[in-house]
């Protein structure tokens, strides 16, 4: 009796006592399994295995804690099949992950040259826009001639616009978002709840495609994860500045979490319209939303999901006739700068058997945009007085409008199988983009337009890592793609009643050569701190066909273009500071220019715009970041690009008959960009400067006037106490005058001579932001 006694006294209680628990723990950013992660109670503990896989004889409900070097550590209450995400310890610049590649890679041994703008660099900044840092980023430029900045350049590399027929939806520099591709919608470049930005120079067609043969902007926001967070930000500056955002993340069950995030930001545009007695012609009226879900069914599959809507409707009132720099209009037609934007994401990782994955990406966009202008930017009381020009005695009105609606709806799909050595993938990208446009369109010839095009990308790629000894590894990448189109358009006269040729043009695959974009490039270690890199790639970008309806056969097409570029880089983590050093030197084929004439002296928009091959161009420069720590309390960080671009020469169509272009540098390619900034800290408190630098650089490729160069100071004092951080700051603190677009043509009556118009970045703005979080 009492030995059947302790029997059933050993079956009952030694289980709980001595119950086994297994779980798996991942990174919270791909959800790859994490080895070597030390699980402990305090008295008893272990590590996960290669799978990320471990087990502990505890019961449910001891508290564990989990820690991994680079990791946050973590504590969770113990529960069989539990699954754990621990978050990378983001303070050094050794410890930055890039995310945007094939897969996840340290800063440290990437070979190629970044910029990442980190979280809290971005909030100490006061920033809540990409338009107030681009200027951090060496050889980073952007065009004026739109609310936001749409259309960038690295390394002077890029479109400058995209007005009506001005060629197909396709871009020099990728912008993505969350796994959405938006390129030529830069304006979607909200910062609150940002993880990093990174933004890759020189041609990632390799990786990226066509949308990519200059570089690549990636903004990454921050994940769901197990931490309830509840935040919320409040900002009111000058010129009726208010910003008011909100984020929410929640755990909902043990395997799915969800976050989302809220902006609503709003201020006039520092225009004063005279002749509409108004403030806001020019405003800043934007919404933003974006909610993620992450959800891991099992251990070894991770979905995760993205949904963004933005409205941004903004005016567009910087141009005036008497190219005044103190931000006063006289147009009498309202314009408009909008995005309306749905997008979602998905994406997949299947750990099908050890080291060995399945993914998948999945996109769908439907974008409206809306570009309006008043074209002679003023009003017929204005050109009376100013310069005699009298709509009763000419017989017409000195007014042009010009407005283009634009719907773009874009579908990636993207399948890739990854080993620790190689990557296969396959791509497409189907878009469809419909306009419609009224004014004066293609130099007067019409009033009213409509086109569709209809864009097709397929593409195959592949990636091998192989390491050559301990010190010295060798990456490769290849991408093959083809792509075909189908335009059609029409303009009509509804004026004179013209008969105005339609337009009609197709492309297929395989009607020419696919496009091969590759990069060969080596690693060598030379310790845990320094690494050198070199590499050689070959970037393309699609060709396409001209929209304008009396265009000869000869300009209608206009072919892929080519960038063959080589790069020699070195980064070095200390302890207390980091260098990160790159040359190099690019070769282009083919060139694509965009090209802009004006048709009729006495008509500001008059003016055709297409697009064609140069034939060749060049670029070479340097690009350098530099960190450092001088105590705890005093950090420093700056950055230095040089470039030198050349184009060759090539002639053009014109109202005087043929021009030369080319000869000279690339538009919109300074020969130095440059910043530094300074951060203090102590006791909760701190004070961050930037200054940023830009020479003079060519507006166009149609003329040869320049910018001049500027700076521009932005300052931040902050403080923090509790739950609240409380910021004030200072954008172009010295309120300097830039230009950030110029156009040449003639506008001035009777004589209409050429000149050099110019468009003003924005002067001296103060707020404050107040931000609270709970968690």
């Amino acid at each position: 009796m009492k030995q059947t006694s302790c029997f059933i006294l050993y079956f009952f209680l030694v289980p709980n006592i001595f119950s086994q628990i297994k779980g798996i723990v991942l990174d919270d950013i791909d959800m790859k399994p994490l080895s070597d992660v030390n699980i402990s109670t305090g008295q008893i503990g272990t590590v996960t295995n290669q799978k990320g896989e471990f087990t502990l004889d505890v019961k449910e409900g001891v508290e564990l804690e989990f820690s991994h070097i680079g990791y946050r550590s973590f504590q969770k209450k113990a529960k069989n099949g539990m699954k754990i995400q621990l978050t990378k310890k983001v303070y050094k610049l050794s410890e930055i992950v890039v995310e945007s590649g094939l897969k996840n890679e340290s800063f440290l041994r990437s070979t190629n040259s970044i910029d990442v703008i980190q979280q809290k660099e971005i909030r100490d900044s006061g920033a809540d826009h990409l338009q107030e840092i681009v200027d951090r980023i060496s050889n980073l430029n952007w065009a004026g001639g739109t609310s936001r900045p749409r259309y960038f350049q690295i390394r002077g590399i890029g479109e400058r616009s995209h007005y009506f027929g001005e060629g197909p939806p396709n871009f020099s520099v990728g912008y993505v978002v969350d796994d959405i591709d938006l390129s030529g919608m830069g304006m979607i470049g909200q910062l609150y709840d940002l993880r990093q930005i990174e933004v890759f120079r020189g041609p990632q067609s390799s990786l990226y495609g066509s949308n990519a043969i200059g570089g690549l902007i990636s903004i990454k926001s921050n994940q769901p994860s197990e931490y309830n967070v509840y935040q919320t930000s409040v900002t009111f500056g000058l010129d009726s500045k208010r910003n008011i955002s909100g984020l929410v993340n929640r755990k909902i069950t043990d395997n799915f979490f969800f976050r989302a995030n809220y902006t609503n930001n709003y201020s006039n545009g520092f225009r004063n319209n005279k002749y509409m007695d108004t403030q806001d012609t020019n405003k800043k009226d934007e919404i933003f939303f974006r909610a993620k879900i992450l959800f891991s069914p099992y251990n070894n599959l991770n979905i995760n999901g993205t949904f963004i809507s933005s409205r941004l409707n903004n005016g567009y009132d910087v141009w005036a006739p008497d190219n005044n720099d103190e931000f006063i209009t006289f147009s009498d037609s309202i314009g408009e700068d909008s995005q309306t934007l749905d997008a979602v994401s998905f994406k997949f990782n299947y750990n099908v058997i050890d080291k060995f994955f399945v993914t998948g990406i999945s996109s769908i966009s439907k974008a409206k945009l809306i570009h309006a202008y008043d074209g002679d930017w003023a009003n017929d009381e204005y050109w009376l007085h100013n310069h005699g020009f009298d709509p009763a005695i000419e017989g017409w009105s000195y007014s042009f409008y010009d407005k283009n609606e634009r719907n773009r709806n874009n579908f990636t799909q993207e399948f890739r199988i990854s080993t620790q050595k190689y990557i296969f993938g396959f791509y497409y990208k189907k878009l469809y983009e419909k306009d419609n446009a009224s004014g004066y369109l293609f130099g007067g010839l019409g009033d009213e337009a409509s086109s569709r095009y209809d864009f097709e990308n397929l593409a195959g790629y592949f990636q091998s890592d192989i390491s050559l000894n301990e010190l010295l590894k060798m990456s490769a990448n290849l991408r093959m793609e083809d792509f075909s189109y189908n335009y059609n358009g029409e303009t009509f006269d509804n004026y004179y009643y013209n008969d105005i040729p339609s337009v009609k043009i197709k492309k297929s695959f395989g009607d020419s050569n696919p496009m091969l974009g590759y990069k060969l490039a080596l690693s060598f270690k030379v310790n845990d701190f320094d690494n050198i890199f070199l590499s050689y790639a070959k970037g393309f970008k699609a060709g396409g066909a001209n929209q304008e309806p009396y265009l000869n056969d000869s300009n209608r097409q206009f072919d892929p273009e080519f960038l063959n570029n080589l790069e020699l880089g070195f980064k070095s983590i200390k302890d207390r500071y980091s260098i990160s050093l790159t040359f190099f030197n690019g070769s282009r084929k083919n060139q694509q220019v965009s090209l802009s004439s004006q048709q009729d002296l006495g008509n500001p928009n008059s003016f055709y715009f297409y697009t064609g091959n140069s034939g060749k161009g060049s670029l070479n420069g340097f690009e350098g970041e530099f960190q450092c720590n001088l105590k705890s309390s005093l950090k420093i960080h700056s950055s230095l690009g040089l470039l030198n671009t050349f184009v060759e020469e090539f002639s053009y169509s014109t109202i005087n008959g043929t021009s030369i272009g080319g000869g000279r540098e690339s538009s919109m390619a300074p020969k130095i960009t440059s910043s530094f900034g300074v951060k203090y800290e102590m006791n909760q408190k701190y004070i961050s400067t930037n200054t940023s630098f830009k020479s003079g650089y060519y507006f166009s490729d149609s003329h040869d006037n320049k910018s001049s160069q500027y700076s521009l100071t932005n300052v931040t004092f902050g403080k923090s106490f509790q739950n609240f951080d409380v910021k004030i700051w200072i954008q172009n603190l010295f309120d300097t005058r830039y230009t950030t677009r110029g156009f040449y043509f003639g506008l001035i009556p009777p004589d209409y001579p050429n000149q050099l118009w110019k468009s003003y970045g924005d002067p001296r703005q103060l707020g404050i932001t107040l931000d609270y979080k709970l968690d």
